[in-house]
């Protein structure tokens, strides 16, 4: 027969058993809580940066677009409110092209970001000649700079540029669709491990308080 002290000592052990069982639950699962909230974080974070490129390079592309549409029209037409238009989307492809060097993380996306500002700076240079043409009325000479072969090479640099700059963006995107994959993989099996762990500690308890509860009984 157990004896007096016994039955103290058994309460008191399952007690602890039950405690220990209770906390090794709890951190199992604020560890997988943390583990999804960082995992989280970090894609959201690349995601949302994949974005702002995304918009950063729409943005280029269209104002460039608007830029040279503005000195065609103008040296078409010899509407000086065509170089009005222009200044406008002028300013903002530079602060579109500054936003994007400001927030480009890989070497590549800077280089092609840089390849298309340089060409840009040439464009503007002669897309400024064709302005002042404009307002003399010569409109042929500034058609004849905007269909010359200089003018064209840079449109040719600047259209690569954007080139390079998509297709480091698209293997970016490829990536970091892998590393979600493979994120995703491994929060199934921390997950697993995590539930593996809860069920063996609390089968334990299960089977620590089977014996107490015999201890008990025979008391």
């Amino acid at each position: 027969m157990v004896s007096e002290q016994a039955q103290p000592r058994a309460k008191t052990f399952s007690g602890k058993t039950m405690a220990i069982a209770l906390l090794a639950t709890l951190a199992a699962l604020a560890g997988l809580c943390w583990y999804v909230y960082d995992a989280a974080q970090i894609g959201g974070d690349t995601d949302a940066h994949i974005v702002e490129l995304e918009r950063a390079r729409g943005d280029i592309v269209y104002f460039d677009e608007v830029l040279t549409m503005s000195a065609s029209m103008a040296a078409a037409t010899g509407e000086v409110a065509w170089i009005d238009h222009y200044r406008v989307f002028e300013l903002k492809l530079y602060t579109a092209i500054e936003t994007a060097i400001g927030i480009a993380r890989q070497r590549g996306i800077a280089d092609a970001i840089s390849e298309t500002e340089a060409a840009n700076g040439e464009l503007v240079r002669m897309e400024n000649q064709v302005f002042e043409l404009v307002r003399e009325l010569e409109l042929g000479e500034a058609r004849a700079i905007l269909s010359g072969d200089r003018y064209l090479i840079q449109k040719q640099v600047y259209a690569s540029g954007m080139g390079k700059f998509l297709r480091v963006l698209r293997a970016e995107q490829a990536f970091v669709f892998q590393s979600q994959q493979v994120e995703a993989r491994n929060l199934i099996w921390v997950t697993a491990a995590a539930g593996a762990s809860v069920v063996l500690v609390w089968l334990l308890v299960l089977v620590r308080v089977h014996r107490w509860r015999l201890a008990m009984s025979i008391v």
